[in-house]
C-alpha cells in the first residue's frame, strides 16, 4: 500500500517517477540497496558519502512508503530492522545496473 506520495504535477510518469525518486540521496539509497547489498540503517550511514541521519531515515520512509522497499524487523537482532527491495522496486535493478 502506498501513502504520502508526492503530488503529481502532471499525467507524466517519468515526472512522477523523478518527483519520487530523482534527489540525489534517494538514488545513493537505493544504489546502496541494490548493488551495495547494505540492509541495516548503519550500512547505509558507513556509505562514503556520509548521508545524515534525518535524510537518511527520511529517505527510507518515503520508499517504504511508496512501496519501493520494505522493512522488516530483523530476526538476529530484535531492535533492528532489515530493508529489502520491494516487488514494486525490483524493476530498478535493470534500470540501474548499466550505470554500477
Amino acid at each position: 500500500m502506498t501513502k504520502n506520495l508526492p503530488r503529481r504535477r502532471s499525467g507524466c510518469p517519468i515526472s512522477f517517477s523523478l518527483d519520487l525518486i530523482g534527489d540525489k540521496w534517494t538514488l545513493l539509497v537505493l544504489h546502496d540497496l541494490i548493488f551495495g547489498r547494505k540492509k541495516h540503517f548503519r550500512d547505509f550511514l558507513a556509505s562514503p558519502e556520509k548521508i545524515a541521519t534525518n535524510i537518511l531515515a527520511n529517505r527510507l520512509k518515503s520508499l517504504k512508503n511508496a512501496a519501493i522497499i520494505t522493512r522488516h524487523p530483523d530476526p538476529e537482532h530484535a531492535r533492528q530492522v532489515i530493508y529489502s527491495n520491494d516487488r514494486e522496486g525490483s524493476g530498478l535493478n535493470s534500470a540501474t545496473a548499466r550505470y554500477d
